[in-house]
C-alpha cells in the first residue's frame, strides 16, 4: 500500500471539511470526498482532489463497490479511510474484513462500538468506570403500550438510543432531543415516534438544568494499539439553536481538568478503544458533578479545535496509521476559542461576566479558530456562501427554538 498518502473522507458536511482542511494545512494533501450528495461546505472548495456524489452509498453492497472503484482509480496511493458521520463509521466497522487490505483506518471493533454507540450500553459502562450520568430510563419503542410512569423528576429529556435508525425516519415535529414537562407529553411523544416507524430503544433522562455554558466536550484519540495519544476538554459557549440541530456546538473554549480527563483516558484504555471519540457532558450544579450524555465513535463537528494541542486530526491519523509513531499522552492545557459563528453574535449571546470577558480577550488576541474559514481555500463561491451562513445565524439565534422549548423551570 506504500505510496502517496490520500485521505478518502466519507461525508460532505462541516465535519468532513474540517478533516480535509486539516490534511491540507498540515500536509498539503488534497483529499477525496465520497458522500451521498453535495453540500456547500465541501463543494465550494479548492482543497479537494475529487468529490464523488453517490446516492446509494449507504447500501452496504454498493458502499463496498464504490470504495473498490476508488481503490482502483488511485492505485499506488496509501489510502486513509475516514468516516465523518455515524452512518459511515458503522459501514467501515461492519465491513472491516473487506476494507482493511486496501485502506488504513482506526475505529473500534464492532462489539465495542455497539457498547458505546447505543446509549443504554454506554451508560452502563460509565457507571462501571465511575463516570456520572443523569437519572435514566430505557423504553423499547416497538413494545411500548402502557404509558411511562416511572418515578422521575420533570422536566425530562427524551432522545433516540439509535441515532442512525432515528435519522432515517421523517415526521412533522421531529426533534433531535425532546424537552418534556409531564408524563402526558412523554407518552404522546413516544407514540408519535413509534407511529413514524422508529422501533429501537428510547432514552428518558432527568433534565440537567443550566445554560449552554454548562455543556462540555471531550475529544480522545487512542492509537491502533489502544494507547491514549490525545485528550482535550472544552467548555461550550453556545450550541445550535434549532431543534433539529441541538447538541451541535457553535462555540467553545478549551479547558484543562486533569481529574475528569484522566477518568476518560482510564476508561478508554481499559476498554482498548481505538480511534477518535467525542464525549458530550454537562455540569450539574445540584451535586457539583459532570454528567455524561453520549459518545461519538469519531471526531465531532467541533473536534478540530484539538489542533491547538499540536496534534491535529490529520496528525493523529498520520502519526498512527502511516508513520507508526507512538508518543506519551498529550493534554491540551491552554485556553483557545473555537467558533463557527460571527464574533459579534457570539458576544451578544453571552451574559455579562467573567466568561464573556475571557471570550472578548481571546477575540482581541485573534485566538479564534473557525475551520470553515481556511485562508488557503479561495474558491470563488466560498466567501459568499460563508457570508450568507453567518447572516443566517443571526436569524437562528433570534428565533432560538431550543431555548424557547427548554427554559429552566
Amino acid at each position: 500500500m506504500a505510496g502517496q498518502v490520500l485521505p478518502i473522507i466519507l461525508g460532505a458536511n462541516i465535519n468532513a471539511y474540517a478533516v480535509a482542511a486539516s490534511f491540507h494545512a498540515n500536509y498539503h494533501i488534497k483529499p477525496v470526498i465520497v458522500a451521498g450528495g453535495f453540500l456547500p461546505f465541501t463543494q465550494y472548495s479548492i482543497i479537494m482532489k475529487e468529490i464523488i456524489s453517490d446516492e446509494e452509498i449507504y447500501d452496504n453492497r454498493h458502499f463496498l463497490a464504490r470504495l473498490a472503484a476508488v481503490k482502483n482509480k488511485y492505485k499506488g496511493h496509501t489510502l486513509l479511510l475516514i468516516g465523518t458521520t455515524d452512518e459511515y463509521v458503522q459501514l467501515i466497522i461492519r465491513n472491516k474484513v473487506h476494507l482493511e487490505k486496501d485502506f488504513l483506518f482506526n475505529y473500534p471493533e464492532e462489539d465495542l462500538f455497539e457498547q458505546l454507540y447505543y446509549k443504554h450500553n454506554f451508560y452502563q459502562i460509565c457507571e462501571q468506570f465511575g463516570l456520572d450520568i443523569p437519572a435514566t430510563f430505557t423504553i423499547d419503542a416497538a413494545d411500548y403500550q402502557e404509558p411511562f410512569k416511572e418515578d422521575i423528576q420533570f422536566p425530562v429529556i427524551l432522545k433516540a438510543d439509535d441515532g442512525t435508525a432515528y435519522f432515517d425516519i421523517h415526521f412533522e415535529g421531529k426533534q433531535k432531543i425532546y424537552h418534556l414537562n409531564s408524563y402526558q407529553e412523554v407518552d404522546q411523544t413516544i407514540r408519535q415516534i413509534k407511529h413514524a416507524g422508529y422501533e429501537a430503544d428510547l432514552i428518558i433522562q432527568e433534565y440537567v438544568a443550566g445554560p449552554d455554558q454548562n455543556m462540555w466536550d471531550i475529544v480522545y484519540y487512542g492509537d491502533t494499539s489502544g494507547k491514549g495519544q490525545l485528550v482535550t476538554l472544552a467548555q461550550v459557549l453556545l450550541q445550535e439553536p434549532q431543534l433539529t440541530a441541538v447538541g451541535n456546538y457553535t462555540s467553545l473554549i478549551t479547558r484543562f481538568n486533569s481529574e475528569l480527563m484522566n477518568k476518560v483516558v482510564h476508561m478508554m484504555e481499559t476498554l482498548h478503544y481505538t480511534g477518535f471519540a467525542n464525549f458530550d457532558l454537562k455540569y450539574d450544579a445540584r451535586d457539583d458533578k459532570f454528567k455524561f450524555f453520549e459518545v461519538n465513535t469519531r471526531v465531532g463537528r467541533s473536534s478540530s479545535y484539538i489542533k491547538e494541542s499540536g496534534y491535529s486530526i490529520a496528525r493523529c491519523y498520520m502519526d498512527d496509521l502511516v508513520n507508526k509513531q507512538q508518543h506519551e499522552l498529550v493534554y491540551l492545557k491552554e485556553e483557545h476559542l473555537f467558533s463557527v459563528i460571527p464574533n459579534r453574535l457570539l458576544l451578544s449571546q453571552l451574559d455579562a461576566g467573567a466568561l464573556k470577558e475571557e471570550t472578548k480577550k481571546l477575540i482581541a488576541k485573534r485566538d479564534v479558530f473557525n475551520p470553515l474559514k481556511y485562508r488557503l481555500d479561495t474558491h470563488c463561491r466560498r466567501k459568499g456562501y460563508l457570508m450568507l451562513r453567518d447572516l443566517n445565524y443571526y436569524v437562528k439565534f433570534n428565533q432560538n427554538e431550543w431555548k424557547n422549548a427548554a427554559k429552566d423551570k
